[in-house]
């Protein structure tokens, strides 16, 4: 057993998918969907690293600090709900 991977009997449905596999292809439109959101992500990394080469740092234009004020106050909120209310998150 590989650290951190369980058991080699994990269920189906948390396994990866073997996208090569005949017949477990997605539907056009799920492909579709996936392909627009598979850009956004290239597009919001590629604008990060242009900042980054630019010198404004990750954490700076992901307002890290904000985030670890805001969770001093209220530690519910997590990374992921600051990410959507500064309009940084990737998924929705």
């Amino acid at each position: 057993m590989l650290a951190g991977y369980g058991s080699l009997r994990t269920p189906a449905a948390v396994r990866p998918a073997d996208h090569g596999a005949p017949g477990r292809r997605l539907p056009a439109r799920s492909r579709s969907a996936a392909l627009c959101f598979a850009e956004a992500i290239r597009d919001t990394e590629r604008h990060q690293a242009e900042q980054i080469r630019a010198g404004l740092s990750l954490r700076s234009q992901l307002r890290f600090d904000r985030y670890l004020a805001l969770r001093q106050q209220a530690p519910a909120p997590t990374f992921r709900d600051h990410l959507r209310a500064i309009g940084g998150a990737i998924e929705k």
